[in-house]
């Protein structure tokens, strides 16, 4: 029996670097604390310092201006949720310049008055990782994609 699940084993790194920045700064949301700081430490080994507060101004944007609770999960979850993939899908494109898939793909979960803002920062978090070398590959879920979002 073939399983729906994408693992986190089955991302590339750089997929692997943006869902952890992601997951570490809902973490430190849920336990009431600023997550720059441990986005600092969890960026620094990787000379990514840079992306810490473009990963908090993006995801505050996203919980600003979510249309369905996010399923964002913790580090030890091998399993990527959908809303994490739809996060990262939207990297992927923003990275290749299809701002209209981008578009399309945040809308799935965020309201159509924060697209705009949220697609500023992925563009600016793709520049930096692109300056270090890292760079999202296409997956084979990309561009097939049919997430239902709701709660």
């Amino acid at each position: 029996m073939k399983s729906n699940f994408l693992l986190f084993s089955n991302l590339s790194n750089t997929e692997q670097i943006i869902l952890c920045g992601i997951r570490t700064w809902a973490n430190n949301i849920r336990l009431n604390k600023d997550p720059i700081q441990a986005l600092k430490c969890f960026y620094k080994p990787l000379y990514l310092e840079g992306i810490s507060t473009l990963t908090n101004k993006f995801m505050s944007i996203i919980c600003i201006g979510y249309k369905v609770h996010l399923d964002l999960r913790c580090n030890c979850n091998m399993i990527i949720s959908n809303h994490e993939q739809i996060l990262l899908e939207s990297f992927y494109y923003s990275q290749i310049r299809f701002e209209d898939l981008e578009k399309k793909t945040l809308n799935n979960i965020v309201k159509d008055s924060y697209i705009e803002e949220a697609m500023c920062i992925t563009k600016k978090i793709n520049k930096v990782l692109k300056k270090n070398t890292y760079e999202i590959k296409c997956r084979d879920g990309f561009f097939k994609s049919n997430f239902k979002c709701s709660n």
